[in-house]
């Protein structure tokens, strides 16, 4: 399976749908299921200058992926720093 670049897959989601969506629209159901793991880390001094925190700071860590021929798919990492606030989640079931 080729799927191109993940901006491209992205540019094609304008009607609010999700990225695993529009991979499933595009290609059928050969992805998933998918996964999201949550872990607590520090910004590092890489990532502290592009976020404008500092390196100690604490974040979660957001990775999201899903499942090819039983095997990882990476789609994105998102940092949360404390200054966020509250997170909220939300979950709903797709048939």
């Amino acid at each position: 399976m080729s799927v191109g670049s993940s901006s491209a897959a992205a540019a094609e989601i304008d009607d609010g749908g999700t990225l695993l969506a529009s991979l499933n629209t595009r290609f059928g159901r050969v992805l998933g299921p998918g996964e999201c793991q949550i872990s607590l880390s520090q910004v590092g001094p890489s990532r502290a200058k592009l976020l404008d925190l500092r390196a100690p700071d604490p974040v979660l860590v957001l990775t999201q992926y899903v499942r090819h021929a039983n095997r990882p798919f990476y789609l994105a990492k998102c940092l949360i720093a404390a200054r966020a606030g509250h997170l909220s989640v939300m979950q709903s079931i797709q048939s």
